[in-house]
This record gives structure tokens, C-alpha cells and sequence, in this order.
């Protein structure tokens, strides 16, 4: 109950993330489909292979914001550069609750498209990390887990 309704409240705040995750493709500067979308995805790819922490959380989040627009998300993309597999490893980092939020975030919105999307995150891993993040004693990560 308590989840429920931080998440609410969360979901009721206007905020720049919330507005940005709706938005369409051209309000973040790119087309579907386009060079641009495909350049700043090998961008964020190669960012989320990094050790630094924080340019990993940079990246995750970018490609997340992506993943929750709500027209063309570039799903297909984000599979075929091979995201499912360190977002997966994501869920894991119990020494960084944030990453665990975004990753399952963004493996959810993955999920939530075609049945072969979610193949994909199913095939990816994703499912016994997540199962594990229940126990998360961070309400913010056992929630998104639900998801």
C-alpha cells in the first residue's frame, strides 16, 4: 500500500522526466529510424560499457527516456545493439539501487512491446533478477521489479 502510493504521488509531481518520458521521438531530437537516433544509441551503448558508475547511469537513462516515448519507441534497436544483456547485469548491482531502478525500468518498457520483445528479455535473463529484486530492501527498485 505504501509503494502504491509514492508511486502515485510520484506519477501526480509534474517533473522534467516525467515530461521527457512521454514525449514523442522529434521533442528529444530524433526521428525513428533516423542516423541520429542510431548514433546516440552506439553512444549510450558504448557509455553503459564504462566503468565509471555515473556515465553507466547517464547512458541507462537516456536510453530509457527513449524506450518510454510513446510513439516509436525504438525497441527493435535497442535489442539488435545489444542493450537486454548489460541492462540484465544492471539488475544485479545490488551496491547501486539506482542502476537496479533504471535497468528494470527499461527492460520493462522493452518487454512491454511485441511478444518477440518480450522473448527477447525473457531470453536476455531478465526474469531471475528480477524475481530477486523483490526481496530489494529499496521500495523504489521492488516496485519497478513488479512492473
Amino acid at each position: 500500500e505504501n509503494i502504491m502510493k509514492k508511486r502515485r504521488e510520484l506519477l501526480a509531481a509534474p517533473s522534467a522526466t516525467a515530461a521527457s518520458a512521454s514525449a514523442g521521438a522529434s521533442d528529444l531530437g530524433f526521428e525513428s529510424g533516423s542516423p541520429e537516433l542510431r548514433e546516440a544509441l552506439i553512444a549510450h551503448r558504448d557509455a553503459m560499457a564504462s566503468e565509471d558508475v555515473e556515465a553507466v547511469l547517464a547512458a541507462l537513462k537516456e536510453v530509457r527516456k527513449l524506450l518510454s516515448m510513446q510513439q516509436s519507441p525504438p525497441i527493435d534497436a535497442v535489442i539488435e545493439m545489444g542493450f537486454v544483456t548489460p541492462m540484465v547485469a544492471m539488475l544485479r548491482r545490488d551496491d547501486y539501487p539506482v542502476l537496479q531502478f533504471e535497468a528494470a525500468w527499461a527492460l520493462t518498457n522493452i518487454a512491454s512491446g511485441s511478444s518477440h520483445q518480450t522473448i527477447a528479455v525473457l531470453e536476455g535473463g531478465a526474469v531471475p533478477p528480477l524475481v530477486q529484486l523483490l526481496s530489494s530492501p529499496h521500495d523504489h527498485v521492488v516496485e519497478q521489479a513488479i512492473w
